[in-house]
């Protein structure tokens, strides 16, 4: 049978495991102390000290309980002593509380376990979306790009075609080109026309300079 299945006997309790064993004789050396430094002949001290005791949660074992249990019946005896100021000895379940304080901290990891996953998975959908948002939004930008690319390409296109293209619109366009032209050149021809007018006068005005000085 293994070690820790083997019962241990302490103080005429018989324990299933080491631990409680072990509990029980520092419970035995606690009576001791409190049976030395406590004067056991004055009810009142020991109601005192029963009370503490209680108060205190000093007992887990059987052997502890023992005790208070006699000291109980004790102070049960004493005439003077009311029965509502003698505590009632609380009975824990050592091992019951362990298996809950395990399963209550089995529970909190889970649960900082399942608080990290969802941290972990916002981070990642957070990080999902800013890729989405900018696929999408180079997504648009190609679009756009392609979008005036064609434009252009169809603008260049219409126009090539109305430039090879014998429709009244073209036709138009033409005759006012030459109309504005021939404004453009009649124009130029006046202003040629007044410069040479003008250095006409220039010319005459020098030669009379000329005449003048070699005389």
């Amino acid at each position: 049978m293994p070690e820790n299945t083997q019962r241990v006997s302490v103080g005429g309790f018989s324990f299933e495991n080491k631990d409680e064993a072990e509990q029980a004789k520092k419970e035995i050396e606690g009576i001791r102390y409190i049976k030395t430094k406590t004067n056991m002949n004055d009810p009142e001290v020991i109601l005192q000290v029963y009370n503490k005791m209680i108060g205190q949660k000093l007992f887990e074992t059987a052997v502890g309980y023992s005790y208070l249990k006699d000291l109980q019946e004790y102070l049960t005896t004493i005439p003077f002593i009311k029965n509502e100021d003698i505590l009632p000895i609380p009975v824990t379940h050592p091992r019951l509380e362990e298996s809950l304080k395990k399963q209550k901290r089995e529970i909190a990891q889970k649960e900082r376990v399942r608080a990290v996953r969802a941290r972990q998975r916002e981070k990642n959908l957070a990080k999902i979306d800013r890729k989405a948002l900018e696929t999408e939004s180079s997504g648009k930008l190609k679009i756009s790009l392609c979008v005036n690319a064609i434009l252009v390409v169809c603008v260049v296109a219409m126009f090539a075609m109305a430039l090879t293209s014998d429709s009244p619109t073209i036709v138009d366009y033409q005759s006012k080109l030459l109309n504005r032209y021939a404004s453009w050149e009649q124009e130029l021809t006046e202003r040629e026309k007044a410069v040479s007018e003008k250095e006409q006068e220039l010319g005459i005005q020098v030669d009379t300079e000329q005449t003048d000085f070699t005389d």
